[in-house]
């Protein structure tokens, strides 16, 4: 059954006493995404809160666009109120829980988290670039725009719309090695080894870059959507993480 968690944050949780597991999902993603990690932990008596983060699932869309450290600001009283004792970022979860790092020291789990930007990283079609520049000198109509928005753009880019779509250009926008560098929270890296969407060499560049040793632990048969697929391997990880 949902629940309303600070001002206005919905979510659902498992468990009502024991360690608590505060899980985050990624982008287009809900609360539902925990479903499998939290039914194993429940069994050993690990409670689990899943949020719909803002704009996704029940819970309403932040009044002003911004990337996930926005997110990690916004959701900050929500995760005192939670008072978890250990963190799950998947995806866009990945980002805010990253972000968070740097000032909680409980253990936090990141799993298919696009801290940095990939290597080898393209610039978006010349064609598409051209459009732009002629969009601003306003010598294309919106409509073209859109249009030209909608053929070069990614899946999720298309599946935003007004507010959640500048909220996604600006997370896509941001890179987190100023946070790696100042992470206080002891963290593991959870990665699918078939994940294609943020493969594991950014893990790796992640773990370089922190100030602390970071633990890298591979579901080699999973993909992008490793804690839906194999939550039972990620519920052993969270119970090996919390002792």
């Amino acid at each position: 059954m949902l629940q309303v968690f600070g001002e206005g944050v919905f979510g659902d949780s498992w468990g009502t006493s024991g360690p608590t597991v505060l899980y985050l999902h990624g982008w287009r993603r809900d609360h539902h995404d925990a479903a499998s990690l939290a039914e194993a932990l429940v069994a050993y008596g690990i409670r689990t809160v899943a949020l719909d983060l803002p704009g996704f699932g029940a819970s309403p869309a932040p009044a002003a666009a911004g990337g996930a450290r926005q997110y990690a600001q916004l959701l900050e009283k929500v995760r005192n109120e939670v008072a978890p004792d250990l963190i799950v970022g998947h995806s866009f979860g990945g980002r805010i829980a990253a972000c968070w790092a740097t000032e909680v020291e409980v253990p936090i789990i990141l799993t298919g988290a696009p801290l940095l930007h990939r290597l080898g990283r393209t610039s978006s079609p010349l064609a598409y670039r051209l459009i732009r520049r002629a969009a601003r000198a306003r010598l294309m109509s919106p409509t073209r725009l859109e249009a030209a928005r909608r053929k070069y753009g990614s899946a999720d880019y298309n599946a935003a719309t007004g507010m959640m779509r500048d909220i996604l250009v600006a997370t896509i926008a941001e890179s987190y090695e100023q946070e790696i560098a100042r992470w206080r929270a002891p963290v593991t890296l959870w990665w699918g080894g078939n994940d294609t969407d943020v493969p594991l060499e950014v893990a790796t560049r992640t773990a370089g870059l922190a100030p602390r040793e970071v633990r890298i632990v591979t579901c080699a048969e999973a993909g992008h959507l490793a804690p839906v697929t194999h939550g039972g391997d990620l519920a052993a990880l969270v119970r090996e993480v919390l002792g």
